[in-house]
């Protein structure tokens, strides 16, 4: 069996022997698939498939029913006592040798009703409605919520089963509705990741005010005021002349685009609108695929020189909101002051506080080094790909990182046994392949700078160009020629390129990224470029450095727990905690 996992290309399993010649099951997965076997017996192997944090998280179930008739009864009974104490999404395949109805079969006799019966029961309990598992989950909650204290376990589990049931329900609503409104993982998710229930926040309207200025409370006149209030809000004045009102508007479409939209379609335009299409919507009237400025999303920043009357006039124009220079939009500064440590010094604060909860936590080194490079490292990244930090910022939050790494003991630092820079490293050359910040950094703003050279028709583009380079391009115009080519190759070069025939067709000169087979830039080749410049890393491989390389990746690729992945790397690196190590830093 073992022989034919790796043909198939698993690595991981479970098998069930058989009865001779009779039974035997076989469940198998790869090695990075998250599977945590429960139970198994002659008749089914049970499992817990997905993320530890309630993301993906479902019940496996892999069965195969009683063949014979007879016994049919205790394939019903297995799966009824599975199935009363699970919480999560339950996937439940394999041959029950039943049928829920004789639609399902053809030819033969048909089944007895009460037969099947017994199988529509069961699945009418276990998979029937979404919903009445949600609120059986929510009543559960709220009952063990009442208790905490002696409950912490069971409702951590129910509220990552509750969140999964949530999942699944938005996912079903959305495929049905088929809005565009609904985006997966909009939904409000507090009441499920509230560390305890005196946190939880309600909302209820304690009373409103009335038409005359008076405090009103009690549900009576809370119903009065606002059914009143809204009664009178859309119903109309009646007015008698609509003359007026239809003079003050203006005409959305103008003769110009009533003839573009008259016009017969073409099939370029069909395949526009085909790929613009939502996956899970059907195309509107000609697709109407514009731009239009969002006001409730635009803020307006002016300048202390700019005239208050000029203020006005774009204000009432645009109809954004005026901010301030201290203020941010969609998570960003609008504006960067002189002190640009201080205008990003939110991200300690959010790296600092993730850090701190984590630290609550037992975590080995692989639960750690999992964190840091998912979320630990990943918090700077939308800002960093927008503006240049500062070094000793990202100083900072390496630091940050590095004391989590290695740990705390009464609030004391523990040794660190290697240095940042070589924890840093690939693993293929012996580091822990932790992100360096501030080539990081610099990989994403080139990833920017890429794209003012090839996306030259972009909006981001024609900004920038307008502000920056209205007279040349990003890296300034250049005209290849003789003299440009002699003064920048060596000789030898020179005659090579000389040499080659030019196209007849002189297509026009494109950017080709060096560091990538397909000549595509990547954030993870300008990284490695950066990283490399930023120390003379070349100088610490060893001079058999292709050997090296395939005995750490051979680390890497052992099938084992990665804590033991882990323990292997340190022991190799020669960092573990041993006495000759302690004694060799004067530690008694």
């Amino acid at each position: 069996m073992t022989r034919k996992n790796y043909t198939l290309g698993f690595t991981e399993g479970l098998v069930v022997g058989s009865n001779g010649s009779k039974g035997g099951l076989a469940l198998l997965w790869k090695k990075d698939a998250m599977v945590d076997v429960q139970n198994f017996g002659p008749w089914h192997i049970d499992t817990k498939v997905g993320g530890t944090d309630g993301t993906g998280r479902l019940r496996f179930t892999g069965f195969y029913g009683q063949p014979e008739t007879s016994k049919r009864e205790e394939t019903w009974q297995i799966l009824e006592r599975l199935g009363s104490s699970n919480y999560l999404p339950w996937l439940c395949i394999g041959d029950y040798n039943e049928i829920l109805s004789d639609d399902e079969k053809l030819g033969g006799n048909l089944r007895a009703p009460k037969q099947m019966e017994r199988f529509r029961e069961w699945n009418k309990k276990e998979f029937g409605h979404v919903g009445h598992q949600i609120k059986l989950l929510r009543n559960k909650l709220q009952v063990l919520e009442a208790s905490p204290k002696h409950n912490m376990d069971n409702i951590q589990q129910v509220r990552l089963a509750l969140n999964s049931w949530l999942d699944m329900e938005e996912v079903m609503w959305k495929q049905r509705s088929r809005n565009n409104y609904l985006n997966e993982g909009d939904r409000n998710t507090s009441f499920f990741h509230t560390k305890a229930s005196n946190r939880k926040q309600r909302n209820w309207v304690q009373g409103l005010e009335d038409e005359d200025g008076l405090w009103q409370e009690g549900l009576d006149n809370i119903e009065h005021i606002a059914t009143k209030y809204f009664s009178s809000l859309f119903t109309s004045s009646q007015p008698g002349d609509m003359a007026e009102l239809l003079d003050a508007l203006f005409p959305s479409v103008l003769d110009a685009m009533n003839q573009l939209l008259a016009r017969d379609f073409q099939a370029s335009e069909i395949a526009l609108a085909v790929k613009q299409m939502h996956p899970y919507t059907a195309p509107g009237p000609d697709a109407a695929s514009g731009q239009q400025l969002n006001k409730a999303k635009t803020p307006l920043f002016f300048s202390k020189n700019t005239p208050h009357a000029l203020q006005e006039e774009i204000k009432n124009k645009f109809g954004g909101q005026v901010i301030r220079q201290h203020e941010k939009y969609l998570g960003l500064p609008s504006l960067v002051g002189r002190s640009k440590k201080n205008t990003f010094h939110d991200l300690k604060d959010k790296l600092g506080k993730k850090l701190s909860d984590w630290k609550e936590k037992l975590l080995s080194n692989a639960g750690k080094e999992i964190l840091i490079k998912s979320v630990g490292q990943a918090i700077p990244s939308y800002t960093m790909s927008c503006f240049k930090l500062p070094d000793s910022l990202c100083d900072e939050l390496a630091g940050m990182v590095r004391k989590f790494w290695w740990g705390q003991n009464n609030g004391v630092d523990k040794m660190p046994w290697l240095s940042w820079e070589k924890m840093c490293s690939p693993k293929e050359s012996g580091g822990m392949g932790f992100r360096d910040l501030k080539a990081f950094n610099l990989a994403l703003l080139a990833k920017q700078g890429w794209r003012l050279q090839t996306c030259t028709n972009s909006l981001f583009y024609r900004v920038f160009r307008a502000k920056y380079f209205p007279e040349g391009d990003f890296l300034s115009k250049r005209e290849w020629d003789l003299e440009t080519i002699q003064s920048t190759f060596m000789p030898i070069d020179v005659d090579s390129i000389l040499s080659i025939a030019l196209s007849l067709t002189l297509p026009e000169d494109r950017l080709i990224w060096a560091s990538t087979p397909t000549g595509k830039f990547t954030v993870k080749s300008a990284y490695r470029i950066a990283w490399q410049d930023r120390g003379d890393h070349a100088a610490e491989e060893s001079s058999n450095a292709t050997c090296m390389k395939e005995f750490w990746k051979l680390i890497w690729r052992l099938r084992v727990p990665n804590q033991i992945q882990s323990f292997t790397w340190q022991a190799c690196k020669n960092i573990l905690p041993t006495k000759a190590n302690l004694f060799r830093r004067r530690v008694a």
